[in-house]
Protein backbone atom coordinates (compact mmCIF):
# COMPACT_ATOMS: atom_id res chain seq x y z
CA UNK A 1 0.00 0.00 0.00
CA UNK A 2 1.66 3.14 -0.85
CA UNK A 3 0.87 6.37 1.57
CA UNK A 4 -0.69 9.23 0.03
CA UNK A 5 0.06 12.43 0.93
CA UNK A 6 -2.73 15.79 0.82
CA UNK A 7 -0.50 18.75 1.18
CA UNK A 8 -2.66 21.90 2.38
CA UNK A 9 -2.64 25.26 0.23
CA UNK A 10 0.24 27.03 3.14
CA UNK A 11 2.27 24.04 1.93
CA UNK A 12 4.33 25.32 -0.36
CA UNK A 13 4.51 23.33 -3.93
CA UNK A 14 8.25 22.02 -3.88
CA UNK A 15 7.10 19.45 -1.09
CA UNK A 16 5.34 18.29 -4.00
CA UNK A 17 8.50 16.94 -6.12
CA UNK A 18 10.42 16.22 -2.46
CA UNK A 19 7.96 13.74 -1.30
CA UNK A 20 7.04 12.23 -4.69
CA UNK A 21 10.87 11.49 -5.24
CA UNK A 22 10.59 9.77 -2.23
CA UNK A 23 7.96 7.50 -3.80
CA UNK A 24 4.56 8.86 -2.06
CA UNK A 25 1.50 9.68 -3.93
CA UNK A 26 0.88 13.13 -3.40
CA UNK A 27 -2.08 15.87 -4.34
CA UNK A 28 -1.98 19.57 -3.38
CA UNK A 29 -4.91 21.26 -2.28
CA UNK A 30 -4.71 24.42 -5.15
CA UNK A 31 -4.27 22.02 -7.74
CA UNK A 32 -7.01 19.16 -6.56
CA UNK A 33 -9.80 22.06 -6.71
CA UNK A 34 -9.73 22.87 -3.05
CA UNK A 35 -8.16 26.56 -2.89
CA UNK A 36 -10.01 28.59 -0.37
CA UNK A 37 -11.31 25.64 0.81
CA UNK A 38 -12.11 25.39 4.68
CA UNK A 39 -10.45 23.69 7.24
CA UNK A 40 -13.68 21.26 7.10
CA UNK A 41 -13.74 20.42 3.84
CA UNK A 42 -9.71 19.77 3.60
CA UNK A 43 -10.56 17.32 6.90
CA UNK A 44 -12.93 15.37 5.28
CA UNK A 45 -11.50 14.70 2.25
CA UNK A 46 -7.96 13.85 3.77
CA UNK A 47 -9.99 11.73 5.90
CA UNK A 48 -12.24 10.25 2.99
CA UNK A 49 -8.93 9.37 0.57
CA UNK A 50 -7.12 8.46 3.20
CA UNK A 51 -3.85 10.84 2.83
CA UNK A 52 -1.82 12.07 5.21
CA UNK A 53 -3.09 15.85 5.96
CA UNK A 54 0.14 18.29 5.96
CA UNK A 55 -0.59 21.39 7.25
CA UNK A 56 0.98 24.47 9.03
CA UNK A 57 -2.77 25.65 10.33
CA UNK A 58 -2.68 25.46 13.65
CA UNK A 59 -6.56 26.03 14.03
CA UNK A 60 -6.78 22.79 11.83
CA UNK A 61 -4.39 20.88 14.41
CA UNK A 62 -6.47 21.99 17.38
CA UNK A 63 -10.02 21.04 15.69
CA UNK A 64 -8.88 17.88 13.98
CA UNK A 65 -6.50 16.60 16.12
CA UNK A 66 -9.15 13.77 17.46
CA UNK A 67 -10.82 12.67 14.06
CA UNK A 68 -6.87 11.29 13.38
CA UNK A 69 -5.60 8.17 14.59
CA UNK A 70 -1.91 9.85 14.50
CA UNK A 71 -0.96 13.30 14.95
CA UNK A 72 2.90 13.89 14.17
CA UNK A 73 4.20 17.64 14.77
CA UNK A 74 6.98 19.36 13.45
CA UNK A 75 8.01 22.85 14.94
CA UNK A 76 9.74 23.68 11.68
CA UNK A 77 7.74 22.16 8.82
CA UNK A 78 3.85 20.82 9.28
CA UNK A 79 1.61 19.21 11.08
CA UNK A 80 0.83 15.29 9.84
CA UNK A 81 -2.56 14.17 10.28
CA UNK A 82 -2.68 10.30 9.42
CA UNK A 83 -5.92 7.76 9.86
CA UNK A 84 -5.03 4.44 10.75
CA UNK A 85 -5.31 3.32 6.76
CA UNK A 86 -2.27 5.36 6.09
CA UNK A 87 0.27 4.16 7.81
CA UNK A 88 4.08 6.29 7.49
Amino acid sequence: MTVKFFLDENIPNSSIKILEGLGYEVEHARTAGFKGSSDDEIARYAKEEKTVLVSRDLDLKLRYAESFDHLYISKSWSYLFTNSSASI
